[in-house]
């Protein structure tokens, strides 16, 4: 689980750090950069080469 994000000169964020825990709620006025966080974890997951969030094996259950 990715507890901390920093981005540093990404779009408007010039310097932010987000604690993370299991949920958490983006909210905010428009053009303040809400979806830049989005776009920022979906380009380490491009650079990670592997899912942020692995796959849980599904196993049908028989009987």
């Amino acid at each position: 689980m990715i507890t901390a994000l920093n981005i540093k000169n990404f779009k408007s964020h010039s310097q932010t750090h987000l604690d993370l825990s299991c949920l958490n709620i983006l909210s905010g006025l428009n053009g303040t950069g809400k979806s830049s966080i989005f776009q920022a974890l979906l380009l380490l997951r491009q650079f990670s080469g592997t899912a942020v969030v692995a796959p849980v094996p599904y196993e049908k259950q028989t009987g």
